[in-house]
């Protein structure tokens, strides 16, 4: 199965980066972690082998490319999972829009990207951090996790939107931001719409730390409640060449002895190890 990591030019080419590393260190050899381009999400079948969708932070929100919400909505609503980071979301039974600003960070909610639970008659709208001027400005900030384990230097651009456990019944919070103001707004959520699972998170938690143990505890804890089989901590990864196999069509059935031959490899009941 594949994690895909939309790869869109409205996406920080930074959150992209650190995304794809961090699930790869954190998933590999169990699945193949690769971007996808805005193209191959619109027109090629990708959601079939998709375990999950993940969403960088965005430099701007995708709220002008109906095709964007098209090609994501039918995958959530039928079972896919989803995490958006840099992201809050919103519950909406109408269509009222977010508008603001935090400083030079602009919010808008993505009214095409809108989600919608039969159950609850509701809508999920994600909420993204936009950036004017395209610059990643991060900082850090204390987070509370579900034990009431306090971690500090957690990153993130601002406080985004988040619906809580009273405005979403499927949802649970797994971290609330720690703040002087004795405020606790949710930073990290996951919710479950119709056969979907969704976890938003207002933290930037695919960039890494100096100490890194309790971000990737959380990144690990987000991933398997998005469906998830994430490899044993102290599992080694297998280096060694995996097996190749050549083939021929019937139609060509001596290519496969044309190719040993050049290669000057004699056919025989041994294997033979090609050398780089």
């Amino acid at each position: 199965m594949n994690v895909l990591v939309y790869s869109g030019s409205d996406v920080l080419q930074t959150s992209l980066t650190h995304a794809l590393n961090t699930l790869r260190a954190l998933l590999l050899p169990n699945y193949s972690v690769q971007s996808i381009s805005l193209q191959s999400l619109v027109t090629h079948p990708w959601s079939s082998n998709c375990a999950l969708l993940v969403l960088p932070a965005f430099k701007n929100a995708p709220t002008s490319n109906p095709s964007f919400a098209s090609a994501i909505i039918p995958y959530v609503e039928d079972g896919g999972s989803l995490l958006a980071l840099g992201a809050g979301a919103q519950v909406q039974d109408t269509r009222s829009a977010l508008e603001g600003s935090f400083e030079n960070l602009s919010i808008s909610n993505a009214s095409e990207l809108r989600i919608f639970d039969i159950t609850k008659k509701c809508h999920i709208v994600p909420v993204f951090g936009t950036f004017a001027d395209g610059v990643d400005e991060l900082w850090p900030t204390d987070i509370l996790l579900q034990d009431k384990t306090r971690i500090s230097g957690i990153l993130h651009n601002r406080i985004l939107p988040l619906f809580n456990n009273d405005d979403f019944k499927d949802s649970t919070v797994l971290a609330h931001y720690d703040i002087e103001s004795g405020k606790r707004p949710s930073a990290v959520a996951h919710c479950r719409v119709n056969e979907g699972r969704i976890v938003f998170s207002s933290l930037r938690l695919e960039v890494p730390l100096e100490t890194d143990i309790h971000r990737k505890n959380l990144f690990k804890e987000i991933l398997e409640l998005l469906g998830l089989d994430v490899p044993m901590q102290n599992s080694s990864l297998y280096t060694q060449p995996l097996p190749q196999y050549l083939t021929s069509s019937p139609s060509q059935a001596d290519a496969v002895a044309q190719v040993l031959e050049r290669l000057g490899i004699i056919l025989s009941d041994e294997p033979y190890v090609l050398q780089d």
